[in-house]
């Protein structure tokens, strides 16, 4: 059985025997983005998949540049930047993607380089804020409804609330806009998922009322789709919300209703999150002396957590 080191080795000597610069060079970056792949999921990812995706990427870029390929080139910067854990080095390769794009003035792609910034720029707020507008800005000009919404989204992450009202109120200001657009789409899930963003956001500005009324909506929104990890998610959600807010018989209710739906299903993740609502409602029920109904769902309790 060949390696996977060796299949990549013997991909790329077939690829320099038959193909042209080009075509190496594509190779060379589709290697890179199949072993970038799992850094989106840490549970997945290790240092020597970055490394060779890192190489890989390199090596791509060296070529591209070398035959004058600039718009892979600027891919190439941009995938090297992204996953880049230190972020003064990924500002250096998305400034280079950046200025590959301006000259190629390739709009789409130079507002995915702003925003990559602005992520970059996450320890600096202002100027991670400036990154994110003028990727919006860019993205009205261009007319692309799902980036527009995004960049809401990133606008809003970007206002420290520690600062003060204003900036709560104009960071939840992006977010009602976002919700308007993903409205149109008719995707449950997704609009469910901002009213609950907005439903925090309000609950850290210190406005609980606010936060609950755009909470209830998330229910509503999250009851009207097929999936149940939309509905799981909501109900975490709430349940968090009425444990900050005291309300015990709202976070009763809410429990009740993620374990109707993790009894169904059966998957560690699911079972470690049912054995918290198990725990979460039998403290409830200790706490009201009702003893029935402790010993009933401790029981459950006990049965899941010997099989996980």
């Amino acid at each position: 059985m060949i390696s996977t080191g060796g299949r990549d080795r013997a991909l790329l000597s077939f690829y320099e025997a038959l193909c042209e610069d080009a075509a190496i060079a594509k190779a060379l970056r589709y290697l890179g983005i199949l072993y970038s792949l799992s850094i989106d999921d840490p549970d997945e990812t290790t240092q020597d998949d970055i490394n060779k995706a890192q190489k890989y990427f390199r090596k791509s870029l060296d070529l591209t540049i070398v035959i004058g390929d600039n718009e892979s080139t600027a891919t190439n910067y941009r995938n090297l930047g992204s996953i880049e854990a230190n972020p003064v080095k990924a500002i250096e390769y998305l400034e280079q993607a950046l200025l590959v794009d301006s000259n190629l003035d390739a709009k789409s792609s130079i507002a995915d380089d702003y925003r990559l910034l602005g992520y970059h720029y996450g320890y600096d707020q202002n100027k991670a804020h400036e990154f994110f507008q003028k990727a919006l800005s860019l993205d009205e000009s261009i007319g692309s409804k799902a980036f527009i919404t995004n960049d809401y989204k990133l606008l809003a992450s970007s206002y420290p609330i520690a600062n003060g009202k204003i900036e709560c109120n104009e960071s939840v200001e992006y977010l009602k806009k976002a919700l308007e657009i993903d409205k149109t789409t008719g995707n449950s899930q997704v609009v469910a998922s901002d009213y609950i963003e907005i439903g925090f956001k309000y609950l850290s500005c210190g406005k609980p009322d606010m936060a609950h009324e755009f909470l209830n909506n998330a229910v509503q929104a999250a009851e009207a789709s097929d999936g149940n990890q939309v509905k799981l998610d909501i109900y975490d959600s709430l349940v968090s919300y009425y444990e900050f807010a005291g309300d015990l018989d709202k976070v009763l209710d809410f429990c009740k209703k993620n374990i109707q739906i993790r009894e169904t299903l059966d998957s560690k993740q699911n079972k470690n999150s049912l054995l918290y609502d198990y725990t979460a409602v039998a403290a409830i029920y200790s706490s009201r002396d009702d003893l029935e109904e402790l010993f009933a769902i401790s029981q459950k309790a006990l049965l899941l957590a010997n099989s996980v």
